[in-house]
């Protein structure tokens, strides 16, 4: 009798208790959870994430290059696994809101895999 008995965790996909199973997954998780998440969100680490969602409001004429900085500064500081090889970004909008659409090249610092992710950052 151990703790494996009363702590086990069903890995099915769909499953609410689904865990990530390569690290990979777990970064581009993590990767999504710092740039949507927003400064002061997260109880107890007030500083944690990034602002890129104020950029939604921000005149058209923001540079890309700020929203570049904000996303590699946000990614470097959380995440150091990964260093930011490439950001492609497109602006776009639905249902008459802003739109972000953020694709994303990784690498992996322990194993140099590189990998791309994306998001869509929106102001709803």
């Amino acid at each position: 009798m151990g703790y494996n008995r009363f702590f086990q965790v069903d890995t099915k996909e769909n499953d609410f208790f689904a865990v990530n199973r390569d690290s990979t997954t777990s970064i581009k998780d993590s990767v999504k959870r710092i740039l949507l998440t927003a400064p002061g969100e997260r109880v107890g680490q007030p500083d944690f994430g990034s602002n890129l969602k104020l950029y939604l409001f921000e005149a058209d004429y923001i540079l890309r290059e700020n929203i570049i900085v904000e996303i590699v500064n946000s990614i470097t500081r959380w995440e150091p696994r990964v260093s930011v090889v490439d950001i492609s970004i497109q602006e776009g909008f639905t249902d008459g809101s802003k739109t972000f659409y953020v694709y994303l090249t990784l690498r992996e610092k322990e194993s140099y895999e590189i990998f791309e992710t994306d998001l869509e950052v929106t102001n709803n």
